[in-house]
């Protein structure tokens, strides 16, 4: 008989991170990572299908030299200073698909720290009713779209900081 070991924590930490990213590569919304300089590091499917620009065309670039982009509302400055305040900016934007066609956009932008401590930008951008939330590894919910307040019925500021299985949780059950 063969004795089943069970997993490892990196094991589950590996198989906990690969789903998250084949969770983000396959929504609808568009997801944009950005380094320290704004430059895209990762461009998700739903951000390929919104500007009509390949993962391989957007990365190395910025933001504003590739969708041109504006803020509604409030100047730049303003969105960088909120962000590096409070670790968020979330607003609208115009910006440019690959064929021109100005669109806008509601934005929610989240600064992270990787592994190494470097501050990272993950920039949502909410076009669809998905379901969206970010959490970290302890299941604290970081980040939470309109389609997930559509959803189960909790605004972003009322769910952010909860646990997911404590925040999502029926009543009664």
């Amino acid at each position: 008989m063969i004795k089943k070991e069970k997993p490892t924590e990196r094991k589950r930490a590996a198989e906990a991170l690969a789903y998250q990213a084949k969770l983000l590569a396959n929504i609808h919304d568009a997801v944009i990572a950005l380094d320290e300089n704004f430059v895209i590091t990762s461009w998700n499917r739903g951000a390929e299908e919104l500007y009509g620009l390949k993962a391989e065309e957007a990365i190395g670039h910025t933001r504003k030299e590739l969708l041109h982009t504006e803020y509604l509302g409030i100047d730049r400055g303003e969105a960088i200073r909120a962000l590096r305040e409070t670790g968020q900016f979330q607003g609208e934007l115009t910006q440019r698909c690959r064929e021109g066609r100005k669109i806008i956009v509601q934005a929610r932008s989240v600064a992270l720290k990787d592994d190494a401590g470097l501050r990272r930008l993950a920039v949502l951008v909410r076009d669809s009713n998905d379901a969206i939330m970010v959490q970290d590894f302890s299941g604290r919910i970081l980040a939470w779209n309109l389609g997930a307040e559509k959803m189960y019925g909790y605004i972003d500021d009322a769910i952010v900081r909860h646990e997911v299985l404590e925040a999502l949780e029926e009543p009664g059950v």
